[in-house]
């Protein structure tokens, strides 16, 4: 399953590149993240490694995740190592004359084992698009509320 996604925010890309790209902020915004932990020292460029806590419809998932691309006020990728329901989310930026677009790409595998058995599959699928939506009108307000903060 994929949902592909844009949002425009209206912060320059690099501090919205910046913020994303700390995924110990992630719970502050995404719908299903509850927890992070670094595995790995350094910085959060390609191959650091996180382990993230989400809170899905079948109950508190572990994933184990890395950083597949690291491209400063760009890209960002993480996606999870094997494990219980895979995913990957790649987050692509654009500087446009009031900020930024977000587009979001994100992939899940395993989607039978999150939903009931009694949802059909397609309103599974919506469900996660008005879900990674959600998520993203949150962190647009997080992000909006940060520079209207730093600017008055």
């Amino acid at each position: 399953m994929a949902v592909h996604l844009n949002i425009d925010i209206k912060r320059p890309s690099d501090e919205v590149f910046d913020y994303i790209s700390d995924v110990g902020r992630a719970p502050a915004w995404h719908h299903a993240i509850q927890e992070v932990e670094k595995l790995t020292g350094g910085d959060n460029r390609t191959g650091a490694t996180y382990r993230i806590t989400r809170q899905l419809p079948g109950g508190r998932v572990e994933n184990r995740v890395s950083v597949t691309e690291f491209e400063p006020a760009r890209v960002f990728t993480i996606e999870s190592q094997p494990g219980p329901r895979p995913f990957a989310y790649r987050f692509r930026l654009e500087p446009t004359r009031r900020g930024t677009r977000l587009a979001l790409d994100a992939s899940r595998d395993g989607l039978d084992l999150e939903r009931p058995p009694t949802m059909p599959p397609a309103l599974a699928s919506a469900l996660f698009q008005r879900r990674m939506a959600e998520s993203l009108r949150r962190l647009k307000r997080e992000l909006e509320l940060q520079g209207s903060t730093t600017t008055n």
